[in-house]
């Protein structure tokens, strides 16, 4: 990772994670969930980030390239929101807690394989300086030190490789240089590495509500776990061990995903992953999606309606054979009457 080309990076719009104020905290052990709130676009923050020239000053032993910096917020001060924040940061650093950061990356998680990603870090309070670590490490990767009062540094990777794949955390110091925890780990996964595997629906890919279905993910070209995600939901993907099976007189490694029972909450379109077994986090190409209808009932039995139209048939049967039984008595005293 050590040559890794970290360069500018640009910020494309994101929403920020609104503060939540609370009125009494008793305990020093306050959790950095409380400043985690609904998201809004209306209190949104853009920013272009690019090189800094001239000297700089880090913590590093040498100047870092690109050096990013952001233009000020676009949220005006003296706002009833900027009021609100402040007056929570009064309250936690009275405490003598140091919230963690937050980091994302841009323009996700799943990164095609050349592809650029630019991982940002966002702190609650003023830092002076931001750190980057890889895989839990001891000694940060990379730092930005901040040129002006943002709150925010992007770390740009200009092309995926395995090789940047794994765990992120950031950290930052704040200008009374008293360092945050780390931020929750990102995991970055590069794509594209491998062919794409085959993902079907067993039974059927229209399964009635409360019923069951399996998704078989299925790859000749790798051994690793398989990853099947489902377009459009931020839930994390499901992730299951390779099973190698013989098919058509060929080796090939089989993942079977099971939904049982089946809700509504299910429908929808799904792609699988094949991944490498050394490295969980080199994906192959993904599969074709696969969309899943889900009914809202399930279909009617067809063993119980041939059993009924059995009985029906043979009640007219019956019927018919006392008809014919009525008319041959009513003939036969007919025929006695007239002799």
């Amino acid at each position: 990772m050590s040559s890794a080309n970290w360069g500018p990076c640009e910020e494309a719009p994101r929403p920020r994670t609104s503060l939540i104020f609370l009125a009494s905290v008793s305990e020093p052990a306050v959790s950095s969930a409380i400043l985690q709130g609904e998201q809004s676009e209306a209190d949104e923050e853009t920013g272009t980030c690019h090189p800094e020239p001239g000297p700089c000053h880090t913590l590093a032993s040498a100047c870092p390239a690109g050096l990013c910096r952001l233009h000020p917020s676009s949220v005006p001060l003296g706002t009833m929101a900027d009021n609100t924040t402040t007056l929570t940061f009064i309250v936690l650093l009275g405490l003598e807690f140091i919230p963690s950061p937050f980091i994302w990356a841009d323009p996700g998680r799943f990164i095609t394989n050349g592809s650029s990603v630019t991982i940002w870090c966002k702190e609650y309070l003023q830092a002076s300086a931001h750190s980057l670590y890889k895989d839990g490490g001891s000694d940060p990767l990379e730092i930005r030190i901040p040129q002006d009062s943002s709150n925010k540094a992007c770390f740009l990777i200009e092309a995926m490789t395995p090789s940047h794949t794994g765990l992120y955390q950031c950290a930052y110091y704040t200008t009374e240089d008293k360092l945050s925890q780390r931020s929750d780990p990102l995991l970055l996964v590069v794509t594209g590495m491998y062919p794409a595997p085959s993902l079907s629906a067993q039974p059927s890919p229209v399964v009635a509500s409360g019923g069951n279905v399996s998704l078989s993910c299925s790859s000749q070209f790798t051994s690793g776990p398989f990853h099947l995600l489902m377009e459009g939901k931020f839930d994390p993907p499901r992730h299951m061990e390779a099973e190698l099976r013989i098919h058509n007189g060929r080796s090939q490694a089989q993942a079977i995903f099971s939904l049982d029972p089946v809700f509504t909450s299910h429908g929808g379109t799904y792609r699988c992953y094949g991944s490498s077994s050394s490295n969980p986090n080199v994906w192959s190409q993904p599969s074709a999606p696969l969309h899943i209808e889900v009914t809202d009932s399930k279909p009617q039995d067809p063993v119980p309606i041939l059993a009924g139209m059995g009985v029906a048939g043979l009640v007219l049967v019956v019927f018919a054979v006392i008809l014919c039984q009525t008319r041959n008595d009513n003939r036969r005293t007919l025929e006695a009457a007239r002799m």
